[in-house]
């Protein structure tokens, strides 16, 4: 079997008020051809499916275009909602996109913990169980049942370790005790390496959570919240995919990815970073008023796939407002 773990899609996001529509079309193009091609059976989408709460509706538009064309393939989709989602928004369609092999959890279900335990399927056998955990707010660690405790009142990674705890055991009871159990989280975990276009929510210490939150029966945890791919130690493999397309200058100098998990009975799972091909170039420019020019004047010109966004940061000279006319007239060109 295969899953593919991506998050962090930021549907509607522009970066200095350009927006980046064409680039997630780019790579929502080359994931249905990705899916399609490698046979995938499951892809995660770990949360902040957008970059708004109240997405637009081309917005809105984009990503069901982009589910109804994935179901054509025949991939069953887990989609957990992250900090910048709106929970209502992500669960309003629910019960129709389940119909569709599509499992939506914008928000945690306190009171039906079973609804987070997805069971994968391939040929009428089943593989493993994803605990689907979206962005965990302050109001979900309160109901948590453990919450309630006074051990958990200065310390919210107890809560949070609570929660999956839980979810462990109770797939444990729920289905064949060696069945293999993956997890997804939109959280930010120590050790985990940031860039500047986090827009991060400070609730008590949710922006700095130890691994071992996640419970030692878990075999894989697909991540979203850092936009930077990445690896966190831990008992088990933890991994952030980051953002499948650059969101921001400080993100240029690496590379954008999804994650593939291959999944055989009684073997290690085994994983496979995929990086996205044809993403939009990158590139930062500093130096004074003559470097400047005379490096933007050597850039290549031909588009390929997406034009080349360019940071220029230029040292002040004697004569500010001419340097920005000469600047403003090149990149105008």
């Amino acid at each position: 079997m295969k899953i593919l773990h991506t998050a962090d899609w930021h549907i509607g996001k522009n970066l200095l008020k350009v927006p980046l529509d064409q680039d997630f079309l780019h790579f929502s193009e080359w994931l249905k051809s990705y899916l399609f091609e490698e046979k995938i059976d499951v892809l995660m989408v770990s949360g902040d499916i957008f970059d708004y709460a109240n997405p637009s509706h081309q917005d809105l538009k984009t990503y069901y275009k982009l589910l109804i064309d994935i179901q054509k393939s025949g991939v069953q989709t887990i989609i957990t909602g992250g900090n910048h989602d709106s929970p209502g928004l992500l669960n309003g369609p629910r019960e129709i996109l389940n119909s569709l092999n599509i499992t939506v959890l914008g928000s945690f279900i306190s009171d039906h913990p079973e609804r987070h335990l997805v069971p994968v399927y391939k040929n009428n056998e089943l593989m493993c169980i994803v605990l689907a955990v979206p962005y965990l707010r302050e109001k979900d660690l309160r109901m948590s049942k453990s919450a309630n405790e006074n051990i958990f009142e200065q310390d919210n990674s107890a809560a949070v370790k609570a929660i999956y705890d839980e979810l462990t055991l109770l797939a444990k009871k729920l289905y064949p005790e060696n069945t293999p159990l993956l997890a997804m989280g939109h959280l930010h975990l120590y050790g985990s390496l940031t860039s500047d276009s986090e827009r991060e929510i400070h609730i008590g210490n949710l922006n700095g959570l130890p691994s071992h939150i996640f419970n030692e029966n878990i075999e894989y945890i697909a991540l979203g919240h850092i936009h930077k791919p990445q690896k966190i130690k831990g008992l088990h493999p933890i991994y952030y995919s980051g953002s499948p397309i650059f969101l921001d200058f400080s993100e240029k100098d690496y590379s954008k990815q999804v994650i593939l998990l291959e999944l055989n009975k009684g073997e290690k799972i085994e994983i496979k970073t995929v990086p996205i091909p044809g993403l939009r170039k990158m590139i930062k420019i500093a130096g004074n008023i003559d470097m400047v020019m005379s490096k933007l004047k050597l850039l290549e010109t031909k588009v390929e796939v997406l034009p080349t966004f360019v940071e220029l940061e230029i040292e002040a000279g004697e004569d500010s407002y001419n340097d920005k006319k000469k600047v403003t007239e090149i990149v105008e060109l």
